[in-house]
């Protein structure tokens, strides 16, 4: 819900004059006044590169290209946090691996010392990007039958397919980071239950809601067996999808209010703590109307709103500006004081350059919808393939690391990089980040700032000018320092 706390400058300094504590969570030597400064070029040249530190001090502003002002009392939401999906293809990628190199690309990804990534979104069942059963690429769902049959006691129910890969590499995350939020999403019910008879089309027949809200509840049950607890969950991803090639399963805001609230009752029945999110789709300027039936219908009905924390969207869509798709995460935020998530976008073999990939994820992706109200950044697979494979469906993605298929190397793309600047420096033992206020006042750089549960200031800075470097100056407490930002690049500093 909405943080109204305020917090005092005094409160900052005084944490500031017992320590200074690095993004990673270890403590060092006190560094009062001193600025960390860590850096990703669009040229490579520097990746997360620790700089020289910097000093708050007077600034002549005819010598800067743009402000940055940074309010600490103006203190917004809670930041879940940032990491990526743990698909079917995804864990078949990183199960292939020796056990040290998975372990170390995941070390990267969500150890303290890496990115400190904190959240992984897990399909129920097969998503497009599928698992390969018996040496076949296939999609399935937890309670398969054959033509004809019904489960409806859900008698038959297994996560056997998920024990393969899924659940293992998933284990080895919680291992590195006991404290990721999971989030789950559903693509199809099982066949049986639709109006189709099939995976890849059509939608759940009315009368099987409550057989399916059993099904939702069930998986809970049995990844709590295995250890794992499924923070947020939704119905239905991407209900507006039908007939492709992989599962998916057309669901309107009125039949997803049902599933919702039949679902939240069963949780709350059976003692599981797991919430529920709502739509799980695209904010997009050409279906607006589409998205507000469906949190009107959720969220603007108490006796459904109760069981969902908040609505979870996606970041595809036909938006130019980047507020274009970031102001939906305010309008719900503030209409049904509720929480937003961005849940899924991804990065694709349509464009492999590192500079103005880094550029899009900070500006559209990540700092603007932060700046809007959004509690997250999450992007599809973890891993893949260097060429998108092993389940290239209709989207030619790429993951958050690649995998080379000759030699198992490890490379990053630019949504590592772009959550990476975030995700590893707002990160303390002491519990999650805030967002504060932050503005700039140049188009050409984009910024977020963060107060820390230390105590500690963060503020993530992107140049988005494909040509020119600027030089910023950064307001804090009635404080001030410089820095030039390369073209295309970012930088967090630390205070």
């Amino acid at each position: 819900m909405k943080v109204t706390k305020k917090i005092t400058a005094i409160t900052l300094v005084t944490a500031l004059s017992v320590t200074m504590i690095c993004g990673c969570g270890r403590k060092t030597a006190s560094n009062e006044g001193y600025v960390q400064v860590y850096e990703t070029t669009g040229t490579k040249s520097k990746l997360m590169s620790r700089e020289s530190d910097l000093t708050f001090d007077a600034v002549d502003d005819t010598s800067v290209n743009a402000k940055i002002t940074i309010d600490e009392e103006d203190v917004r939401q809670e930041i879940e946090g940032f990491g990526g999906a743990l698909t079917h293809s995804a864990a078949y990628v990183l199960y292939q691996m020796e056990e040290s190199e998975r372990r170390e690309v995941l070390e990267s990804m969500y150890g303290k010392d890496g990115a400190a990534f904190s959240i992984v979104r897990v399909p129920v069942a097969s998503s497009d990007y599928a698992t390969y059963i018996d040496g076949e690429l296939t999609y399935f769902t937890y309670d398969d039958l054959p033509d004809g049959e019904t489960d409806e006691k859900l008698e038959k129910f297994s996560i056997e397919y998920d024990r393969q890969e899924l659940i293992p590499v998933l284990k080895e995350i919680l291992e590195i980071n006991p404290d990721v939020t999971i989030i789950a999403a559903p693509w199809s019910a099982p066949a049986w239950m639709k109006e189709s008879k099939v995976l890849n089309r059509g939608s759940l027949a009315q009368e099987y809601e409550s057989c399916y809200a059993d099904y939702l509840v069930k998986y809970v049950e049995a990844y709590k067996k295995e250890g794992i607890d499924i923070t947020y969950m939704s119905v239905e991803n991407e209900p507006l999808v039908d007939n492709m090639q992989y599962p998916c399963m057309p669901m309107d805001e009125y039949q997803m209010a049902r599933v919702i609230k039949l679902t939240g009752e069963k949780l709350e029945d059976a003692g599981l703590e797991t919430k529920l999110l709502a739509y799980d789709h695209n904010y997009d300027p050409t279906i607006n109307s589409t998205v507000d039936d469906y949190a009107e219908n959720i969220l603007g009905d108490k006796e459904v709103a109760q069981y969902v924390e908040g609505m979870a969207l996606h970041g595809y869509g036909t938006f130019e500006a980047a507020d274009e798709f970031a102001v939906g995460f305010q309008v719900y935020n503030e209409k049904y004081d509720t929480r937003t998530f961005l849940t899924e976008i991804a990065e694709g073999i349509w464009s492999r350059d590192f500079a103005s990939n880094i550029s899009y994820s900070l500006e559209k992706m990540i700092l603007t919808p932060m700046n809007y109200g959004s509690a997250s950044a999450v992007y599809w697979n973890l891993a893949l393939f260097e060429d998108g494979t092993p389940a290239k469906t209709t989207n030619d993605c790429l993951g958050i690391v690649n995998i080379m298929k000759d030699d198992n190397s490890v490379s990053k793309n630019s949504a590592y990089y772009a959550m990476a600047h975030v995700s590893k420096y707002i990160y303390t033992d002491e519990g999650k980040a805030n967002l504060i206020g932050c503005e700039s006042d140049s188009p050409e750089i984009t910024a977020s700032a963060f107060l820390r549960a230390d105590g500690h200031v963060v503020c993530v800075a992107t140049n988005l000018s494909d040509k020119y470097e600027n030089s910023v100056d950064v307001t804090y407490d009635g404080k001030d320092f410089t820095y030039t930002i390369q073209p295309q690049s970012v930088v967090t500093f630390v205070w």
